[in-house]
């Protein structure tokens, strides 16, 4: 018997949920996300707050059309920044506050158009004002055009140094935007990660691999797609707070389950059939042998949502 055909025959019979949204209050339009407010159209976010067209915001609030921010207030139009307060158009800025059309400044307040300051206050593309110079100037700069804003802003980019890499406050860990990270390489988009490799937008992870948008306490985990609190789960999509899953999909509170799909609270399942403890071990060993024969152990689960290649093409050349 072919078991990984029977594990997508299952997979393709089985129901999936349009958008899932976990510990969330009036956020029915949030997809992949955990304990939001009054948020509205976010993808992979986490413990936000009145936050609406993002993805991947964590301990936000007040934000909106931003991508990848973590503990930030009142940000619009902005990317790759932490711990910032009313920023607007922003990019890769730590620890700043009142700022628009910034690039790589940290500490910074009371700055426009800037690029690569440190503890700066009071400039206007990368030049220094005092505090009444800088007002009369700012108040020039949003009544002129903006096209001669953001040409001025895109050269002083390209005059400006750039690290090679976004890191900080890491152990032995090569890879881009990941912070306080030990022992993991070729990691991105990561915070606080520990011998881990091939991670991609993933928090407080341990000893796990080959994972994506995996968060919060998962450990001896291995491909493994959109998890929190996972633990000695391989193959698998979807799955929250559960233990020793293989090949599963859509299970929450789950644990010792092979190749099942969409259950909640259930223990020692194979393919969404129930087997008393002492023969469930049997019989996954069982399977798994008949796998490696087949070559088809180890192969993950493939994406049952279709992508239409041509209509993507359009959009991008639109």
């Amino acid at each position: 018997m072919n078991y990984f055909q029977q594990i997508l025959e299952l997979q393709s019979k089985s129901p999936r949920p349009g958008m899932s949204t976990l510990k969330s209050v009036n956020s029915d339009y949030t997809s992949h996300c955990s304990e939001c407010k009054n948020c509205y159209l976010l993808i992979g976010s986490e413990r936000d707050e009145d936050c609406l067209y993002g993805n991947w915001l964590y301990y936000c609030r007040d934000c909106v059309d931003s991508d990848f921010l973590f503990k930030c207030e009142l940000c619009h139009e902005c990317t790759d920044c932490e711990n910032c307060y009313n920023l607007n158009f922003c990019q890769d800025c730590t620890t700043c506050t009142d700022c628009s059309l910034c690039y790589d400044c940290k500490g910074c307040k009371n700055c426009f158009g800037c690029a690569g300051l440190r503890n700066k206050e009071f400039c206007a593309f990368n030049k220094q004002y005092s505090h009444e110079e800088y007002i009369k100037k700012l108040s020039e700069l949003k009544n002129a055009d903006n096209k001669n804003n953001m040409q001025d802003f895109e050269e002083i980019k390209l005059k400006t140094p750039r690290l090679f890499a976004h890191v900080a406050d890491n152990e032995n860990s090569p890879g881009d935007y990941i912070y306080h990270c030990k022992n993991s390489y070729a990691c991105f988009d990561g915070k606080k990660l520990e011998d881990c490799f091939y991670m991609t937008s993933s928090i407080e992870c341990k000893d796990c691999a080959d994972m994506a948008n995996s968060y919060f306490g998962c450990e001896l985990s291995y491909e493994v797609m959109s998890s929190i609190e996972l633990y000695n789960c391989n193959f698998s999509n979807f799955c929250y707070n559960s233990r020793d899953l293989e090949y599963c999909e859509w299970c929450f509170n789950c644990s010792n389950c092979f190749g099942c799909f969409y259950l909640q609270h259930k223990q020692f399942y194979i393919f969404n059939q129930p087997y008393k403890k002492e023969d469930y071990f049997k019989k996954v060993e069982e399977i798994k042998e008949s796998m490696r024969a087949e070559k088809s152990y180890g192969k993950h689960l493939p994406s049952t949502i279709r992508i239409d290649d041509s209509a993507i093409a359009n959009y991008w050349r639109a």
